[in-house]
């Protein structure tokens, strides 16, 4: 199941989204069938945001409300943050820009909780892309600003670059 996901990310990496699909779905039900809740979880976060690329924001946001249930109920702080940020991108992309932030910040919160700087920056960088949509200028200035820093911090001088470029 986990070499299905990582296929299935492979796939979407170079772009092949109906077979990252295919892959994920497979992984899923091999998680499922070994009774493991947090694997299961896992895809649908990872699903989501290939159903947010396929134009299914609707799928998406069920995927992250059930992938988010389960990992409240198992008490999974890490991937709820995970889940928390991938519905934050899935309501970006449905146009709900309050409902975004208040992901994102759920995720920020829960990622500091876990100390997960990796997960801080990636929310910090989705902040500021909300944040540049609104038009929030400051504000969008900052969230990158963080995120370089804290891509800097851990030593990710690629995706540094990449919100330096957003700056």
């Amino acid at each position: 199941a986990s070499l299905l996901v990582q296929l299935g990310e492979l796939s979407r990496v170079l772009g092949r989204t109906d077979r990252a699909l295919e892959l994920q779905v497979a992984a899923q039900a091999l998680f499922d069938q070994l009774g493991d809740r947090s694997g299961s979880a896992r895809v649908l976060g990872i699903l989501s945001q290939l159903h947010v690329m396929m134009g299914n924001p609707q799928v998406a946001e069920t995927c992250c409300r059930e992938s988010a249930a389960t990992f409240e109920s198992l008490g999974d702080l890490r991937e709820l943050a995970v889940t928390q940020n991938n519905w934050g991108i899935v309501d970006t992309e449905r146009g709900d820009l309050d409902r975004s932030i208040e992901h994102l910040r759920e995720a920020d919160r829960l990622f500091r909780k876990t100390g997960k700087l990796r997960g801080q920056a990636k929310v910090s960088a989705n902040l500021g892309r909300v944040f540049q949509v609104q038009a929030r200028w400051e504000e969008a200035q900052s969230a990158y600003g963080q995120s370089v820093d804290l891509y800097q911090l851990i030593g990710d001088e690629l995706n540094a670059a990449r919100m330096q470029v957003n700056l």
